[in-house]
């Protein structure tokens, strides 16, 4: 099968945090490194799945463990941006319930030839909550404007593409089963989101202000 041309654009846009992100490396917080580092990760997730995809083995896997460590990464950085006590037993206890649901799911419900539907949109719909809890909180705190602060554009890039996705995320299997051309024109959504959450994420590393 031929990998659309939209799907190598949504791709290579992974280089762009991971790019801003050595760049900036050493002028960064550790928060911000921990996510340069996770934005290398990504790459290297899409490397993987790229080479089993073209040895004709299964990588659908693959998004689970990638949506974990994200879902980690990102809650983890608006942990440590945050001041108030109250959001940060919220961030911790939300990583620590994704973390049963995953297991749960991994030992007892998942088909590795197929998205792990309900822990994908578990994690999608926790990430829009904790953007939408950090941009809110942003703006009621931030003697400067919000553009000038890391944590607006990557709050806003992870909710543009877990609000804008998880639809698609969540009807992902009963789509493919239609057809791979049905999917592939479906997940033109998801990679159109991707290219612009990586824009948003690589804006962040030039901000001076956490």
């Amino acid at each position: 099968m031929q990998i659309p041309v939209f799907a190598h654009i949504a791709a290579a846009s992974a280089l762009l945090p991971l790019g801003a992100g050595l760049r900036y490396w050493k002028a960064s917080r550790f928060p911000m490194k921990l996510f340069a580092a996770f934005s290398g990760f990504s790459v290297l997730h899409l490397l993987v799945e790229f080479v089993l995809g073209r040895m004709g083995k299964s990588n659908m896997w693959l998004v689970d463990f990638h949506q974990i460590v994200e879902l980690f990464c990102i809650l983890y950085v608006y942990h440590a941006w945050t001041t108030n006590r109250r959001l940060k037993d919220i961030f911790q206890y939300s990583a620590m319930f994704y973390s049963l649901t995953w297991i749960i799911n991994k030992f007892y419900f998942e088909d590795p030839q197929h998205f792990s539907e309900i822990n994908l949109s578990i994690a999608m719909l926790m990430l829009i909550i904790a953007s939408v809890i950090i941009l809110n909180s942003l703006v009621r705190i931030t003697q400067h404007s919000v553009i000038r602060h890391s944590v607006f554009w990557i709050a806003s890039g992870v909710l543009l593409y877990s609000a804008g996705t998880i639809i698609v995320i969540a009807l992902s299997n009963q789509v493919l089963a239609m057809g791979i051309e049905y999917f592939n024109i479906m997940w033109h959504i998801n990679w159109g989101f991707t290219i612009f959450a990586n824009i948003l994420y690589a804006r962040s590393f030039a901000c001076k202000i956490f």
